[in-house]
């Protein structure tokens, strides 16, 4: 029962922590985006610094229920962060879920459990990587999250940044998130 409580929470504040993301960036100038004055600038805003007290606080939920739970029951509950960010930004953001919105939502978090549900993960023996792999595992995923990142810079369609910086996205919470105990 804690995994589920704690799962539940980690996806609230990760979903709170991307809406309080997202209000502090629509305040930068948008000259700004993709530039290192724009970390600069978020540094000084309170939303921002929220927002990243409220992310850590949802991956210690995450370590403290992949820590008491099964991978495969918290993960799902986790995903439920998909929806809840697009809730809690229509609210603070002052914008409006449509029907295609409310459907994609649900089909992208219909579409995780489902992948979850079919894979079935569980807890195997306790292995260990050797340091280099993890060393070599990360350099090559940061070099990834590098050109996805030069690759949005560079574009200048929308629809194709965002799914680049979606992917990076992806990538690197991948790459942070919290290992379950054996």
């Amino acid at each position: 029962m804690v995994s589920y409580v704690a799962a539940l929470a980690a996806a609230t504040a990760n979903a709170a922590s991307n809406v309080l993301n997202r209000k502090a960036t629509r305040e930068e100038p948008a000259r700004e985006e993709f530039r290192l004055r724009l970390i600069l600038g978020l540094v000084r805003r309170r939303t921002w610094l929220a927002a990243v007290a409220v992310m850590l606080l949802s991956f210690l939920f995450s370590t403290v229920a992949l820590g008491a739970g099964e991978l495969a029951a918290v993960q799902i509950i986790i995903i439920l962060e998909l929806p809840m960010t697009l809730i809690g930004g229509s609210w603070v953001l002052g914008g409006r879920l449509g029907v295609r919105e409310g459907v994609a939502g649900a089909a992208m978090t219909a579409g995780v459990a489902g992948f979850l549900a079919f894979l079935d993960p569980r807890s195997g023996g306790r292995t260990n990587a050797p340091a280099a792999d993890w060393i070599i595992g990360s350099a090559v995923a940061g070099g990834v999250l590098l050109a996805l990142f030069l690759a949005a810079r560079a574009s200048r369609r929308p629809a194709r940044r965002a799914g680049l910086l979606g992917v990076a996205c992806g990538i690197g919470y991948g790459l942070a998130s919290p290992t379950p105990r054996a």
